[in-house]
């Protein structure tokens, strides 16, 4: 199978970032990071900028909410040892736990990559414990939500080698009210 060539990577110097297509490819050019197919996946130009800017080859990059594993890939392209978990694994390198329980040692990693649920904007699991069940803007008044991404970032923090660094990829989210005509009615979710 043919990819089409993408523009080269280079390190971009100012805070925001161009990024031509969803992914980039392999240093051989005989794959694509992560699934194209895989409803949120995060654009392996972000990760590339973050692993670049933030890592050294050989540096361990954990990613507790794995998805379809392009951490992992821009990972291996770059020479680090990628640590892939995700309560839903979607592929045999990515570990199944919760990202409220993060099997490692204390400061055992050196960068922590996470691209968490935007409240219940996908379907990423039907399991009960999965963070995108939890609906930011609930009749809890989404505290459910924001404790169970509080302890993900706990867990995060445990883990992480001390003044090494967690980029955290995520947007504050808008959903309208049902049955409200117009553009008016809806509920704004401050999740960044």
């Amino acid at each position: 199978m043919a990819f089409v060539r993408r523009p080269p990577l280079r390190i971009q110097t100012t805070t925001l970032w161009e990024y031509p297509s969803q992914h980039y490819d392999a240093a051989d050019g005989s794959r694509m990071q992560g699934d194209k197919d895989y409803s949120g996946a995060t654009p392996s130009w972000v990760i590339w900028q973050l692993l670049k800017r933030y890592t050294r080859e050989g540096d361990k990059v954990l990613d507790p909410m794995c998805g379809s594993g392009t951490t992992l890939d821009v990972a291996k392209d770059l020479k680090r040892h990628g640590i892939g978990f995700d309560l839903a694994p979607s592929r045999s390198d990515i570990g199944q736990c919760d990202a409220r329980k993060i099997p490692l040692e204390d400061a055992s990693v050196d960068f922590v990559f996470i691209d968490p649920p935007y409240s219940t904007h996908i379907e990423y699991s039907s399991d009960a414990r999965c963070i995108g069940r939890l609906d930011a803007s609930g009749e809890d008044g989404g505290r459910a939500y924001y404790s169970a991404m509080d302890t993900v970032i706990g867990q995060v923090h445990r883990v992480l080698k001390d003044r090494r660094y967690l980029a955290l990829y995520v947007s504050d989210s808008w959903r309208k009210r049902k049955g409200e005509k117009g553009g008016g009615g809806g509920n704004f979710m401050p999740i960044g």
